[in-house]
Parts: structure tokens; sequence; C-alpha cells
């Protein structure tokens, strides 16, 4: 699953696995290792858990999760998009394509969702 494998990466500093799951249209394929580092290295994540997933429609998932994040708990929303290497929205099961984070960045991670709300509260 895309978002286990995000925290673990972000968990472990794998800042090039980070920068292959961001969606193009987020900068995706312009994204850089060395541009998730700088803001990533900061933010230790401690623990993190997968709360509930909501598809809202066949190439797009919500995924509630609680972050640990410098001694911090943050309950973000991830939106995950089923895309082709060029960007384009894909039905996941009958065209290639992986799972893509459309918002990528360490404050997005800081903020907090209610479950059914798709939108961060300030």
């Amino acid at each position: 699953m895309a978002t286990s494998e995000f925290l673990a990466a972000w968990d472990n500093c794998r800042w090039g696995r980070i920068a292959s799951m961001v969606a193009p249209s987020a900068g995706g394929p312009a994204m850089s290792p060395k541009r998730i580092k700088g803001d990533y290295a900061t933010e230790e994540l401690t623990s993190y858990q997968i709360d509930t997933l909501a598809e809202q429609s066949a190439a797009v998932c919500l995924v509630h999760v609680t972050l640990t994040i410098n001694d911090e708990v943050f309950h973000p929303a991830l939106r995950w998009v089923y895309q082709n290497e060029g960007g384009q929205v894909q039905v996941p099961g009958l065209d290639e394509g992986s799972w893509r984070l459309m918002c990528w960045g360490a404050p997005w991670m800081k903020r907090d969702v209610a479950a059914d709300d798709a939108e961060p509260s300030a």
C-alpha cells in the first residue's frame, strides 16, 4: 500500500523513494530527493498509524493517518491519485500506473483533518 511505503520511506529517510511517490501535478518527475530532504529533514517521524481509507473515485483515495512528528501528534489526510508516468489519471487494475501523493510537503503532514472532512483545518 502506498501510504505505508511513503511513511516507511519518511521514517527511514529514503528521500528518493518519497520523491518517486509524489504526483507529477505536484512536482513529481521534477521533484528531487534533495528538495524532499530539505522539507522533511527536521521533521522526525517517530510513529504512524493508518486510520481510515476513503475511496473518492476509482482513482482517488483519501487516507487518514495519525502521525507523531517531533513528539507532537497530528491527524492529516493524504490524498492519493492513481496516475501513469505522464501524470494522467488511470484506473487501477485496468491501466498501468501507480498511486501518487498529491500534497506531499511536511507542513501538510502537520495539519489535523477530521475523518469526515477532506480538507485540513487551519
